[in-house]
């Protein structure tokens, strides 16, 4: 976009355990929708559909990065990542306040759903890179292997393998958010042009 208009920022907000991930837009839209001729509604249309565009393709690169950098099987990831409500902005000659959620459940990944094999060995269970000393694979509480460990010496009560995704997510989110804020530049000036017919 032009020097002329004002950057955009856009934040998240994360919750532990579960998103929301808030994405908020804000940017000074005035000197483009003078340009444009825009109306109130066609900058408030234009606001929500780039926002959701940066929703969507920001819900894409999470998956995508979090799979690979775990070795995660990419359906185990896809589930925990939920689309919310889009809101075009209040204020409508500004793009201050367009927002969209986007949900991650940050709870740890049980082994299982990495891509690796689990493999019982004499000391614990090995999924790739990860070793769980004194765990076993086993069908409990369900269908499928898992892995366990015992928490004490009886046969119950069991505690389920898992990793943690958060540490992961919170290296990621910084870089798309920057790269986020440029999307939605480049996507409000597309959407206000489309709607105004000045392609």
């Amino acid at each position: 976009m032009s020097s002329r208009f004002a950057p955009s920022q856009l934040s998240h907000h994360p919750i532990q355990g579960h998103g929301p991930f808030d994405i908020y837009a804000t940017l000074d839209v005035r000197p483009l929708a003078q340009y444009l001729q825009a109306s109130e509604a066609q900058v408030r249309t234009a606001s929500a559909r780039a926002v959701r565009r940066v929703r969507d393709w920001l819900a894409t690169q999470v998956r995508r990065e979090l799979a690979a950098r775990m070795a995660a099987q990419p359906a185990a990831v896809k589930a925990r990542i939920k689309k919310g409500r889009v809101s075009p902005g209040s204020d409508s000659f500004s793009a201050y306040g367009s927002r969209a959620v986007l949900w991650i459940g940050v709870n740890e990944l049980g082994v299982e759903k990495l891509k690796h094999r689990l493999r019982q060995t004499p000391t614990g269970v090995s999924v790739g890179r990860h070793e769980f000393p004194h765990a076993f694979v086993a069908k409990v509480y369900g269908r499928g292997e898992k892995a366990w460990r015992r928490l004490g010496s009886k046969r119950f009560p069991l505690i389920k393998m898992t990793v943690p995704m958060e540490p992961e997510l919170e290296e990621i989110l910084p870089r798309l958010q920057a790269e986020a804020a440029g999307r939605f530049e480049q996507n409000f000036e597309h959407e206000l042009r489309y709607v105004t017919g000045r392609l």
